[in-house]
């Protein structure tokens, strides 16, 4: 009989995340590195990026774009358990529907439904209707 390998636990572990790292490596950690040599370039080099805390109109810009993230990410959690909570403890008749309503923007990139959010407005809301107002009362409109 022919002897078997095995291979022991921690490997086996090791070797189930290797496809993890490679991703993470390939897709996160060297666009970033990218991101960084291409801001290094820059006429100020790597201080620019020091200038983000040392200057204080790019510190506060900083700070509230964290706050403005930090916000969103607490209302949006908020919002959602309430949602999700409702949906699993109730049936009720169009429930399929809704919830197929709320996952259907998950089928789309963000950027495409970023787009959808700032065009529909333009083109089918009350901009829509305001801007030929606007423009034959002479107001100017950078639209």
């Amino acid at each position: 009989m022919g002897r078997y390998l095995l291979m022991s636990h921690r490997s086996f572990v090791w070797f189930c995340l290797l496809p993890l790292a490679v991703v993470t490596l390939a897709f996160f950690l060297l666009p970033m590195a990218r991101l960084v040599v291409t801001g290094a370039e820059g006429p100020q080099g790597l201080a620019g990026y020091l200038a983000i805390l040392t200057e204080p109109r790019y510190r506060a810009t900083l700070v509230n774009t964290v706050l403005l993230a930090t916000a969103t990410t607490i209302v949006t959690l908020i919002v959602a358990t309430i949602a999700g909570m409702f949906l699993q403890r109730h049936r009720f008749p169009g429930r399929a529907v809704l919830i197929a309503m709320l996952t259907f923007p998950l089928a789309f990139p963000g950027v495409v439904v970023g787009f959808m959010i700032i065009i529909t407005p333009v083109y089918h809301g009350l901009v829509h209707l305001v801007i030929p107002v606007a423009r034959a009362s002479s107001i100017p409109l950078n639209v």
